[in-house]
């Protein structure tokens, strides 16, 4: 779409050179805005939307305390419009010791393997490996924004 339309029409996220759209249907993932922000935008487009929508959460690790979890459950499903959301983590697996962890983890800490990690995050509402996704999408990765709840 950049090389057909150009930047100035095409509203794509990731740098000149290697351009992408974001992966949710509302908010980017890395739009700077505080959870309640993200929350209340979503509900407004839920309500418009009868479907295909997810508001994505993805939480900072470590592993979330699960009762803090419940209460922000509670609270969105009493209090907001949000049609559907979702609770996410990045994961990482070791092939070598088969165990899962929260986060991107550079050498697995139960059996010291490096090369034998895979990396996980949402990409639209499915985990998928990172090798999978496009070299512009990886990079996006870090400038995703994370909650503790």
């Amino acid at each position: 779409d950049v090389e057909k339309y150009g930047l100035a029409v095409a509203r794509t996220r990731g740098s000149r050179e290697q351009p992408h759209y974001s992966d949710t249907a509302i908010t980017p993932l890395d739009e700077k805005m505080t959870l309640g922000d993200r929350l209340a935008t979503e509900a407004e487009f839920h309500q418009i939307i009868t479907g295909g929508h997810l508001a994505l959460i993805l939480l900072d690790e470590p592993e979330q305390d699960p009762e803090r979890l419940a209460a922000s459950t509670r609270h969105i499903c009493d209090s907001l419009d949000v049609g559907y959301f979702a609770y996410a983590r990045d994961l990482s697996y070791c092939g070598n010791c088969h165990s899962t962890f929260g986060g991107v983890i550079s050498k697995c800490p139960n059996c010291a393997s490096s090369g034998a990690l895979i990396h996980y995050s949402h990409q639209t509402s499915r985990l998928k490996p990172l090798k999978w996704w496009t070299a512009a999408k990886r990079r996006s990765l870090s400038e995703r924004l994370r909650y503790v709840i």
